[in-house]
């Protein structure tokens, strides 16, 4: 066999070796609903925590989906653990994975540990609805006064 023969046939075999990995994989995509555990279906902001968590901002309340289950943190009034109110409209992380939220009246900041939010009071009364964080910190803010 000649050189030119043999080219041919190695392209060919490898045009038919690496034909099947040339498709992506197919997308794994499940809708979440109201009857899935979410506290509305009007979701106002989708953000991701820096363990996986998938986080919702609905018009009532803040939900956090983990793959399996979705848990709600609501307002409730009073009580300055909760979510500044039911109005979640921003979410970022900073380089450290600090998690904060911009609200209808002000920003939280989220602790993992405590399971709980905490509002940071220069921004309180607020509307937090877009959020740019620099490499150190919570950098930027828009607002509506």
């Amino acid at each position: 066999m000649n050189c030119s023969k043999i080219c041919c046939l190695v392209v060919l075999f490898m045009s038919l070796y690496t034909s099947g990995y040339a498709q992506p994989p197919p997308i794994n995509f499940h809708h979440l609903t109201v009857e899935d555990g979410l506290h509305d279906g009007y979701i106002q902001m989708v953000g991701q925590d820096k363990y996986g968590l998938i986080w919702f901002g609905s018009y009532g309340a803040l939900n956090r989906y983990d793959g399996r289950v979705v848990r709600t943190y609501a307002y409730r009034a009073g009580n300055a653990q909760s979510p500044l109110s039911g109005m979640a409209f921003s979410m970022a992380t900073d380089s450290t994975g600090n998690l904060y939220f911009g609200f209808d009246n002000g920003l939280a900041a989220f602790d993992f540990h405590n399971n709980h939010f905490k509002e940071i009071g220069e921004f309180k009364g607020l509307v937090i609805y877009r959020m740019f964080v620099s490499a150190q910190r919570l950098a930027r803010w828009e607002s509506w006064s």
